[in-house]
């Protein structure tokens, strides 16, 4: 690979992710779209068949609607709020004060300085670290499981810290919490309305014995799936250029080393989560991350590229 080859792949990867953040705020107003039309749709049946059978529909689906807000807000909070785990605390000041210090020196390096840093200690053997970014502070949360492989393979450590702070740089959190929260329990929720809409149709239809109007609520329920899906692509390929980040930061050796040791086939964390929610957060392993063989294979090969030219590093990283 050479270096031009390099800086137009992360262009098309960084476009792609920019174009996936983009879908998935879009598809927030096509989910709106497709409750609010499948509803009107459903008690417009009440006009040829029978009100109070559409009122009762609708109602039902208003259920359904709020159940799956709350799955939704659940998994959110799963993801992105540290604090709502009873095996986690707060890092007091003066502890794990290498991979702090380490951590501040990155942000340094990739201009996150302006923002206040605070790390949380989590008693479980999960491998791999998770963070969460707002306008002025990054949380990251550190498993035992880290801090031991930090302590036993620093430069894997460090890669796995450089890799989530590169999402803070590419600004690609949203589609994390989308994908993994409110994305996949808005398509579940789209296509039992969607459904509802489409059998609410055909009996309008057979009991009037007209040809039936097109369902409208299928049709937005098919575009905001297909928005979610550009989000979950873009989610994923994301984490190939946070990869390179690590590898430009730290060297691609470290980070190669980390994914093939300490992070299992489908992507998720050796050592699995602590939480049956989480483990269950909308399918972890083929949405929120590429296969590990596909993630190793970019790093190889964009690996001599930066061992042998480190103006590449400056260059790329951010």
């Amino acid at each position: 690979m050479t270096a031009q080859a390099l800086h137009e792949w992360l262009k098309v990867e960084r476009e792609a992710v920019r174009k996936g953040i983009n879908a998935a705020r879009r598809a927030v107003w096509w989910f709106i779209a497709t409750i609010v039309v499948s509803e009107i749709a459903i008690l417009w049946l009440g006009n040829s068949i029978d009100f109070q059978l559409a009122l009762v529909m609708a109602l039902f689906q208003g259920i359904i609607l709020v159940v799956f807000l709350g799955i939704a807000h659940q998994r959110k909070l799963a993801l992105t709020d540290f604090r709502t785990k009873s095996n986690v605390r707060r890092v007091r000041q003066g502890e794990l004060q290498e991979i702090s210090q380490y951590l501040r020196a990155l942000m340094l390096k990739l201009n996150l300085n302006d923002k206040d840093l605070v790390l949380y200690r989590q008693l479980t053997l999960h491998s791999t670290p998770a963070i969460k970014a707002s306008h002025s502070e990054i949380a990251i949360l550190v498993p035992v499981g880290f801090i031991s492989i930090f302590a036993r393979n620093p430069d894997a450590g460090k890669a796995m810290l450089a890799h989530e702070l590169a999402h803070v740089v590419q600004h690609d959190a949203s589609l994390w919490v989308f994908v993994g929260s409110y994305g996949n329990s808005f398509k579940n929720c789209a296509l039992i309305f969607g459904t509802l809409n489409l059998i609410g149709m055909g009996a309008e239809a057979a009991y009037s014995h007209k040809v039936p109007n097109v369902p409208m609520g299928v049709v937005l329920m098919s575009v905001y799936i297909a928005e979610y899906e550009k989000a979950v692509h873009a989610r994923r390929r994301s984490e190939y250029i946070a990869d390179f980040t690590a590898a430009a930061c730290v060297g691609p050796n470290a980070i190669y080393d980390a994914i093939l040791q300490y992070v299992e086939s489908d992507g998720v964390g050796a050592g699995g989560f602590d939480d049956e929610l989480m483990r269950n957060a909308a399918g972890f392993g083929n949405m929120l991350h590429p296969p590990k063989a596909w993630r190793l294979s970019r790093i190889k090969a964009y690996a001599p590229l930066i061992n042998q030219n480190p103006e590449v590093k400056a260059e790329n990283a951010t």
